[in-house]
């Protein structure tokens, strides 16, 4: 880094999904940002921010920057340091390969400018895969190759890493969303179901048309539960709110149109925001989600929930925090009915919903090892 001068402060890029709605992704901002500051305390910090959509929401003292391509590789050719920051950046999940193998390209093509101009880069708690082409996987291996350190947030990443013969310095990692701070839980004067779901089969599948289905599971699901629990309240919590198909806002306002007039059914606007949700998780009695962090919130409040398995990354989830198998149901079930069937012993046995371990398996550090510097060849 012979170009950049020493005595100035660090520069560090840090790019992820802020300010595109999505209540998953600015929780682990939140906390990436924060390790990061612990661990290069004479830094700068600059985010790549989407602000065509929702407000800010990190409170650290950090400065934005448009998320564009043109714009961040301005910013890397005064920087020292490239982080990506939480999600799931190299993958090829669903049927739209193109367009995730284009977003591959992306990330290799901002690594390589990155080391161009003679960053170090940092991966913290990503996800990585799956990836089913040869063309993905030697993309991927030339992305990896470029990087100095990785930390992966599942089990299923680290093997991916095996696979692709990644020799670099990595951890594994328990998701950062784990280590954003809860509020205080409130008394539960009611039952208060929370619910989260995604057009699936529009983002992944390119099938819109069975989303339709997959709402019509859910509000079937919802009267059994309202059956049940007659003074009950229902949360509809769109966890990704950009202004998409792909949005959850899709999804929770047909379901809400279904019972407009209905005061027990609540759409709840997060707009992106991780304390929105929690604060509304406050008083939950029940949870009912697709989402990943939808499920992780859910189950550090020690929510008896339905966890609809459409991912590894679930399923990851699933085995880290030990849920039970019968919380678990696979979205073809959830189609079939399973929904509404499990209502009945769900709302009646609620402890055999619950995760036997709501704690992360590894500790915070291991996002970002406080040796990093060193690491990195980076020590003063």
């Amino acid at each position: 880094m012979n170009r950049k001068s020493k005595k100035r402060p660090l520069n560090i890029i840090v790019h992820g999904h802020i300010g595109r709605g999505n209540v998953g992704d600015e929780a682990m901002l939140e906390v990436i940002v924060r390790l990061l500051r612990d661990r290069f305390p004479d830094s700068q910090l600059f985010l790549a921010y989407g602000a065509d959509t929702h407000p800010k929401t990190i409170q650290e003292e950090v400065n934005y920057f448009p998320r564009t391509a043109t714009a961040i590789v301005k910013k890397l050719f005064r920087s020292d340091l490239f982080v990506i920051a939480g999600g799931t950046h190299l993958t090829q999940f669903g049927d739209n390969k193109a367009a995730k193998l284009a977003g591959i390209m992306r990330q290799i093509f901002l690594i390589l400018v990155a080391r161009v101009f003679a960053n170090k880069v940092l991966m913290l708690s990503v996800g990585i895969g799956p990836l089913e082409s040869h063309s993905s996987k030697h993309s991927v291996v030339l992305a990896l190759n470029m990087v100095h350190f990785i930390s992966v947030r599942d089990a299923s990443s680290r093997s991916m890493l095996t696979t692709l013969n990644y020799r670099g310095p990595c951890t594994q990692c328990s998701d950062a969303a784990f280590f954003v701070p809860l509020p205080k839980a409130m008394i539960k004067n009611r039952n208060k179901l929370g619910i989260s779901v995604l057009p699936y089969y529009t983002s992944h599948m390119r099938d819109p048309d069975t989303d339709g289905e997959l709402v019509d599971a859910f509000v079937e699901a919802i009267r059994g539960w309202l059956g049940i629990f007659p003074d009950g309240e229902v949360c509809l919590l769109p966890i990704c709110s950009q202004v998409s198909d792909s949005s959850d806002t899709v999804m929770t306002d047909r379901i809400a149109k279904v019972f407009s007039g209905d005061s027990r059914i609540r759409n709840v606007p997060l707009q992106g925001s991780p304390h929105a949700l929690l604060q509304c998780m406050t008083d939950m009695t029940h949870f009912i989600g697709m989402r990943y962090h939808a499920l992780l919130f859910a189950h550090r409040f020690a929510l008896p929930t339905l966890n609809i398995a459409y991912h590894d990354k679930t399923r990851g989830l699933a085995n880290e925090i030990a849920i039970p198998k019968k919380s678990i149901v696979s979205v073809e079930d959830v189609l079939d009915g399973g929904l509404a069937r499990s209502m009945p012993e769900f709302c009646i046995e609620p402890s055999c919903f619950v995760a036997r371990r709501a704690s992360p398996q590894f500790p915070e550090k291991d996002i970002l090892p406080e040796d990093i510097t060193e690491l990195l060849g980076m020590k003063p």
